[in-house]
């Protein structure tokens, strides 16, 4: 099975990923992690896959609070610029709306990754 989890800078992609992965593994599931901050971007490039073809899910966030995050971590480089990062989201947002929508739309700004993990986990099957 793949989860391809998607959304903007600072969604909570990595976050939501690994308690994922850790309630998974907790079920004694093989899981793995790869990381791709412009996975979106790169599925849109190839042209015979669809979006329900290349992925189950997307995290949402606000602008505002992906700025908040970000100015928060200190691992973080170019996209702590609000220019940047507002250009970003604007780009993701503006590919995304002109697509089909995902399997699943989470708001990360509330519940904690592991909460939207534990949602998430049992409707992913074997």
């Amino acid at each position: 099975m793949l989860v391809v989890v998607t959304g903007p800078i600072a969604a909570g992609k990595s976050t939501f990923s690994s308690a994922l992965a850790h309630r998974l593994r907790a079920e004694g599931r093989s899981v793995a992690v790869v990381g791709l901050d412009e996975v979106f971007f790169m599925i849109r490039s190839l042209p015979d896959a669809t979006l329900d073809e290349t992925w189950d899910l997307a995290l949402s966030v606000s602008y505002d609070e992906a700025l908040r995050r970000v100015a928060a971590d200190e691992t973080r480089g170019l996209s702590k610029d609000p220019d940047f990062l507002r250009r970003t989201h604007e780009d993701f947002w503006s590919a995304h709306r002109s697509s089909d929508r995902p399997d699943l739309l989470l708001d990360t700004h509330g519940p904690t990754a592991a909460e939207l993990a534990d949602l998430v986990a049992p409707g992913l099957g074997r």
